[in-house]
Protein backbone atom coordinates (compact mmCIF):
# COMPACT_ATOMS: atom_id res chain seq x y z
CA UNK A 1 0.00 0.00 0.00
CA UNK A 2 2.95 2.39 0.89
CA UNK A 3 4.17 1.97 -2.71
CA UNK A 4 0.85 3.14 -4.52
CA UNK A 5 0.97 6.03 -1.94
CA UNK A 6 4.23 7.09 -2.73
CA UNK A 7 3.71 6.72 -6.46
CA UNK A 8 0.20 8.69 -6.27
CA UNK A 9 2.37 11.22 -4.58
CA UNK A 10 5.29 11.48 -7.36
CA UNK A 11 2.95 11.90 -9.71
CA UNK A 12 0.96 14.77 -8.26
CA UNK A 13 4.46 16.72 -7.41
CA UNK A 14 5.15 15.55 -11.37
CA UNK A 15 1.70 17.07 -12.39
CA UNK A 16 1.82 20.04 -9.91
CA UNK A 17 5.38 20.98 -11.44
CA UNK A 18 3.80 21.04 -15.03
CA UNK A 19 0.78 22.54 -14.43
CA UNK A 20 2.54 25.65 -12.28
CA UNK A 21 0.74 24.95 -9.03
CA UNK A 22 1.53 24.00 -5.55
CA UNK A 23 1.21 20.30 -5.08
CA UNK A 24 -1.90 21.48 -2.35
CA UNK A 25 -3.60 23.18 -5.34
CA UNK A 26 -3.71 20.39 -7.55
CA UNK A 27 -5.17 17.94 -4.77
CA UNK A 28 -7.68 20.78 -4.20
CA UNK A 29 -8.50 20.76 -7.68
CA UNK A 30 -9.19 17.16 -8.06
CA UNK A 31 -11.19 16.64 -4.69
CA UNK A 32 -13.48 19.82 -6.03
CA UNK A 33 -15.50 18.10 -7.95
CA UNK A 34 -16.08 15.03 -5.29
CA UNK A 35 -17.00 17.30 -2.66
CA UNK A 36 -19.35 19.13 -4.05
CA UNK A 37 -21.10 16.16 -5.18
CA UNK A 38 -21.27 14.88 -1.53
CA UNK A 39 -22.82 17.98 -0.73
CA UNK A 40 -25.23 18.40 -2.95
CA UNK A 41 -26.05 14.57 -2.48
CA UNK A 42 -26.25 15.48 1.38
CA UNK A 43 -28.67 18.19 0.76
CA UNK A 44 -30.81 16.54 -1.56
CA UNK A 45 -30.79 13.52 1.07
CA UNK A 46 -31.83 16.38 4.20
CA UNK A 47 -34.36 17.71 2.14
CA UNK A 48 -36.16 14.55 0.88
CA UNK A 49 -36.02 13.51 5.43
CA UNK A 50 -37.47 16.51 5.50
CA UNK A 51 -40.58 16.17 3.27
CA UNK A 52 -41.19 12.64 5.16
CA UNK A 53 -41.30 14.30 8.27
CA UNK A 54 -44.08 17.24 7.15
CA UNK A 55 -46.54 14.30 5.99
CA UNK A 56 -46.21 12.30 8.82
CA UNK A 57 -47.60 15.44 10.98
CA UNK A 58 -50.66 16.20 8.12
Amino acid sequence: MFAIEEELDKKLWLYAIHVGKDRSEVVNDLLRPLVGSMVLYDSRDRRSSRQGDGDSDN
